[in-house]
């Protein structure tokens, strides 16, 4: 079990805030399912790996501006989601996989491995994305068992091979 600290409301407002502007952003008109709390995660995840420029963005824009270090925010985060999973009651079912899927010809850095294993349960996965179909594949293999089968085809390999933008289908 994961030690519990208190998480600052000013945290908790900053995700509120982050959800609401996810949502601001939709494209009303059509039926979309969002999840605020996933996606939280994923950029977290990714800020982990990143640096400069590209970490302060991710920062500001979950936290905006916020005084904690990352570190802090990691440990506030794995305590909200220790929290939730925790509150579950009988008949909810509250479950997150996470999992980063990176290039071969990116270097990723014992420290992230360790990060993204401590603070979200997740593996690195090294893929040669040029094998796009062997890639696609275990890819969707991989979240077709985290969702115990709810969600089958995430990754579209045609996206890969040609790295234009495709709408994601389930």
């Amino acid at each position: 079990m994961a030690t519990l600290v208190n998480i600052p409301v000013d945290f908790e407002q900053s995700l509120i805030e982050f959800s609401t502007s996810l949502y601001q952003g939709l494209d009303k008109t059509e039926s979309v399912c969002l999840s605020p709390y996933s996606i939280t995660a994923a950029l977290l995840l990714v800020m982990i790996g990143a640096n400069g420029r590209s970490k302060e963005q991710i920062s500001s824009a979950l936290f905006q501006n916020s005084l904690y270090s990352e570190e802090q925010q990691l440990k506030f985060y794995k305590s909200l989601h220790s929290q939730l999973t925790q509150r579950a009651g009988v008949n909810v079912s509250f479950a997150s996989a996470n999992r980063l899927f990176v290039s071969d010809q990116f270097t990723v850095f014992q420290n992230v491995q360790e990060n993204a294993k401590r603070y979200f349960g997740a593996d690195i996965s090294v893929k040669n994305f040029r094998e796009s179909e062997a890639s696609a594949y275990e890819m969707n293999n991989w979240v077709s068992e985290q969702t115990d089968g709810k969600i089958e085809d995430l990754i579209i390999e045609e996206c890969m091979v040609k790295q234009k933008h495709c709408n994601v289908h389930n």
